[in-house]
């Protein structure tokens, strides 16, 4: 075996990807990053944002599970981009083959729409594992939607145990007693009864520490476009 004493093991600094809407969380560290919610959540048009704001300045591979790449374009073409610098695959199922040809691509980012849907139940545990292996051993980002349900994560404990940061939508009606966050809506034209979605990092296992900023994503009424909005840090509940 080849046992190293810690102080022979080489220092290594995360990496930080910046200048995307994610930095309102202090940016992504390397990892393997899911972000979760139920359906109509706005996980899709989250990632679709992140992908536009990375391709500004380096090329992205997109792989999509549960949609056609012309029809993803198609909802896409809004945002205002570097195209040339996006690489888009459709994927039904992920297996150790296609993770290694992952593994041997040139894009750092790696952005899976949905990673829930391509990994067989059966095998989550170890398709999940090789697939943070291109984190841990090709240094890449992998940038995931997770599709929530009654029982949990859909791919199981599999999946769920090998995700290291995690972002979670919620999707809920605003209402009287959300009194701090309508008056911290309020500036985005949000009226009691309006249905809000919400950002949060719900645990960073890489930096250790959990950011508590609340934000909204909101669709700019001007261009039509998904923003981020930072809210503040106040601990509330939402699904009352």
């Amino acid at each position: 075996m080849n046992v190293k004493r810690l102080k022979e093991v080489k220092d290594y600094e995360i990496p930080i990807l910046e200048a995307t809407v994610f930095d309102l969380f202090g940016g992504l560290p390397q990892a393997f990053i899911g972000i979760s919610g139920e359906a109509g959540a706005g996980k899709s048009q989250t990632l679709m944002r992140l992908i536009s704001d990375i391709a500004k300045k380096e090329p992205v591979l997109v792989i999509l599970t549960e949609q056609s790449p012309h029809r993803w374009k198609a909802i896409f073409r809004k945002y205002d981009t570097n195209h040339e610098n996006i690489s888009v695959v459709f994927r039904s199922y992920v297996d150790s083959e296609f993770i290694r040809e992952i593994g041997q691509r040139a894009e750092r980012i790696i952005v899976m729409d949905s990673i829930s849907g391509a990994v067989p139940e059966t095998k989550a545990r170890q398709v999940a594992k090789e697939l943070r292996g291109l984190v841990e051993w090709k240094n890449k980002w992998l940038i995931g939607s997770l599709q929530v349900r009654k029982e949990g994560i859909a791919g199981g404990e599999g999946v769920e145990h090998m995700i290291e940061v995690e972002y979670e939508i919620t999707y809920f009606q605003l209402k009287p007693q959300n009194k701090w966050l309508y008056e911290k809506l309020k500036p985005y034209g949000y009226e009691i009864g309006d249905y809000v979605r919400l950002i949060r990092n719900t645990f960073d296992k890489i930096r250790g520490v959990q950011n508590t900023n609340l934000v909204v994503i909101d669709i700019d009424k001007d261009t039509g476009l998904l923003e981020f909005r930072e809210l503040g840090k106040k601990e509330i509940q939402v699904s009352e």
